[in-house]
């Protein structure tokens, strides 16, 4: 399901369109010269990749295909979903399973299981009389240590 939708005349309008989705995050592959005849750029709120069609706006319900905006409005709603482009050490500005980031809002957030280290059951009794935090993880069917606590 797309958020947005934009009507898209000419190639300045539709490089427009690309580089306000590309700050927010959007990957921003297409290019006009291979897809001339677009009508319509939708960005979804589901995903990060731009969705195109040569049918006119017109053609898409506002309650199947998002809501209908300009690219005024796009410039504003951009300027709220800014992402951060600094890049970790290993080279990547949106999310990254090594340091366990990701981007939500345009804000960088940190995820915790990043800090968890499978372990088995004997180092689990040693760890547990340390008083460090271990547990079971359904997702890793394992027992885990938590690093840094």
């Amino acid at each position: 399901m797309s958020e947005y939708k934009s009507r898209i005349n000419n190639e300045s309008e539709f490089n427009s369109v690309m580089a306000l989705a590309k700050s927010m995050g959007y990957y921003n592959e297409l290019e006009f010269k291979y897809i001339p005849h677009v009508k319509t750029l939708f960005l979804p709120s589901d995903c990060r990749h731009i969705q195109w069609s040569h049918r006119a706006i017109d053609d898409y319900p506002q309650d199947k295909h998002g809501r209908e905006i300009t690219i005024e409005e796009l410039k504003e709603i951009s300027e709220k979903y800014q992402i951060n482009h600094e890049k970790c050490p290993h080279g990547y500005d949106i999310a990254c399973l090594l340091c366990g980031f990701g981007t939500v809002n345009g804000k960088r957030i940190y995820h915790s299981w990043t800090k968890e280290r499978p372990v088995s059951r004997r180092r689990k009794r040693k760890l547990s009389k340390q008083g460090k935090t271990v547990y079971w993880s359904k997702r890793l069917e394992s027992y885990v240590y938590v690093m840094g606590e």
